[in-house]
């Protein structure tokens, strides 16, 4: 038979394990908006007369965090790069957006950063 003492012991870690869900965790994802940790190289567009273009290039992750759920987004438009696997520094991935105007193209990286804290 337990003790009142291991009783309440019980129900401490039955309530932690309860509210784990609702705070972040160490080590967990988390979304931004603008990732750092990934440069752009080797990019060139392709303009074609139907009014779309195709920017293609290479991203490199030159950061220490590891980040997955890429994309590369330019006038509005966004695409996954490697089917959102995790990378780490040192590694690269190419991307293919489409486009559907002429106008000039600002690139843009978004991913998930793991927490760090």
């Amino acid at each position: 038979m337990l003790g009142d003492g291991a009783a309440v012991t019980a129900l401490v870690l039955i309530a932690a394990f309860a509210h784990a869900g609702d705070v972040p965790q160490r080590g967990a994802w988390r979304e931004q908006e603008d990732c750092r940790e990934l440069t752009f190289e080797n990019v060139s567009t392709e303009r074609f007369d139907l009014g779309q273009q195709i920017v293609s290039g290479t991203l490199n992750h030159t950061g220490l965090v590891p980040v997955k759920n890429v994309k590369v987004c330019g006038n509005g438009v966004c695409t996954g790069v490697d089917e959102g696997k995790e990378m780490k520094k040192g590694e690269s991935a190419e991307f293919v957006l489409k486009i559907p105007n002429l106008n000039a193209v600002v690139l843009g990286v978004e991913c998930s950063a793991l927490r760090s804290d």
